[in-house]
């Protein structure tokens, strides 16, 4: 795939939400191995159909590459940072008794963050969410109930992809508060909670416009309109909170991590104009958010991507809100087999992951029936005993698929996170037995 302004890589280039968010589709694609072999290439905004085929040809290997200055190639990789010793707001996102708007206020992640802000800062609020106020139930209505004991908190029930909505409700916030909005902080989402149970449904070989469009609208479509916000709002402050997805893609969800992505080309954009921005893609919060119950944690957890407690949450928000740097990433271990790879420091990346046992073979009908359903699910030859199902390159969809075999093959009931619990085909069989 060859793309101008899908990333940049010197200072004054642009980067078009758009195409940032392609980068998450094609590493999306490999995890699905939807083709035999897929890779972004990035070329200068001036490269000429000569200068596109050199880059193509001295692109590394990589999955998403940017190519410059006569074919000097660039990839992607994390830098750990520490954290701050002061954890606080900067005042130039929020200043203590300032003005914020919070897209998605009252879900699960924007409750700990308006608890914060009110708690911390004084702040005066304007939520949003696409639920009317008497609409409003359960934890949401305690919630908001208790926000306006605390301090000056107005909801108001807007798309917030709708941009002359969105910039209604700001105008009249502005207006009661008598001064201008100081901060934006973005956390509308689409609830992916129905991919739990339809894995496949969602990879991208099923993926329809239509559903793309909807998984990209809450979030992109919502940034795109915090943008017009924006423009006549020079002194405010935005933090964009996205998902980890964004950079690393994910199996049945790549609609959603490409409208993360997509958050990303947007910070860079904003920050290319001189604006305070942040973009902090999220690991899963425990126990809250719409990941609240979902059957896939462990998976994450077994490739890097670490559970962050509610309160441990907003100890990294006010990290990554004192940093410096755009665009920063909150949960993955960089010592982790999967993410190590993307780290600085490892100069060519191969395939992620631990390196496979040697082969012995299965032993008994069990072992051998187990591994040929590995066989055939993981696309594999030879699968031995000591063999790790996410070493050969499973993930969760593959998972799904395996479980629900051995599951009608043997008339059993192992849930999803046996293969967690027992992720070698020696160890589940047993766990058959």
């Amino acid at each position: 795939m060859l793309t101008r302004h899908a990333a940049a890589v010197a200072e004054g280039e642009t980067v078009d939400p758009g195409r940032a968010a392609l980068a998450a589709l094609v590493r999306t694609a490999r995890a699905e191995q939807t083709v035999g072999a897929v890779r972004l290439v990035d070329i200068a905004a001036d490269a000429d159909d000569t200068a596109a085929v050199a880059a193509v040809r001295s692109a590394p290997g990589e999955d998403v590459s940017a190519v410059r200055d006569g074919g000097t190639a660039h990839v992607q990789r994390l830098r750990p940072v520490p954290e701050p010793d002061a954890l606080t707001v900067p005042r130039e996102i929020l200043p203590v008794g300032g003005t914020a708007l919070l897209t998605g206020g009252l879900g699960g992640i924007g409750r700990e963050v308006v608890g914060y802000l009110l708690s911390a800062l004084g702040a005066r609020l304007l939520l949003t969410g696409r639920t009317p106020e008497a609409e409003l139930g359960g934890e949401r209505r305690e919630a908001l109930e208790e926000f306006r004991e605390l301090g000056e908190v107005a909801y108001v029930s807007v798309d917030a992809a709708d941009g002359p909505a969105l910039e209604a409700a700001v105008a009249d916030a502005e207006r009661r508060w008598g001064r201008p909005l100081d901060a934006v902080f973005h956390l509308a989402g689409a609830d992916v909670r129905d991919h739990w149970d339809a894995l496949e449904a969602h990879a991208l070989t099923a993926e329809t416009a239509d559903g793309l469009a909807a998984m990209m609208r809450p979030k992109a479509g919502g940034a795109r309109a915090v943008e017009g916000l924006l423009a006549a709002r020079p002194g405010t402050a935005a933090v964009l909170f996205s998902s980890v997805n964004g950079f690393f893609g994910g199996s049945s969800f790549g609609a959603y991590a490409a409208a993360n992505a997509a958050l990303d080309g947007y910070a860079e954009r904003w920050a290319a104009e001189g604006r305070t921005v942040r973009s902090i893609a999220w690991s899963m919060w425990d126990r809250t958010g719409m990941n609240e119950g979902s059957p896939l944690a462990a998976a994450a957890r077994h490739r890097g991507l670490r559970g962050i407690d509610p309160a441990r949450g907003v100890q990294l928000l006010l990290a990554a809100l004192a940093r410096p740097e755009t665009c920063l990433l909150a949960g993955p271990d960089p010592a982790n087999a999967y993410i190590a790879p993307y780290v600085t420091g490892v100069r060519r990346r191969g395939p992620a992951g631990p390196a496979r046992a040697a082969y012995s073979p299965p032993e008994g009908e069990l072992e051998r029936e187990v591994a040929a359903v590995w066989e055939d699910v993981l696309g594999v030859d030879r699968v031995g005993r000591d063999d790790t199902f996410f070493v050969l390159g499973g993930d969760s969809l593959r998972v799904m698929r395996m479980i629900g075999r051995l599951n009608e093959r043997f008339a059993a009931a192992l849930p999803v996170s046996a293969v967690y619990d027992h992720p070698t085909v020696r160890a589940l069989a047993a766990a058959l037995t």
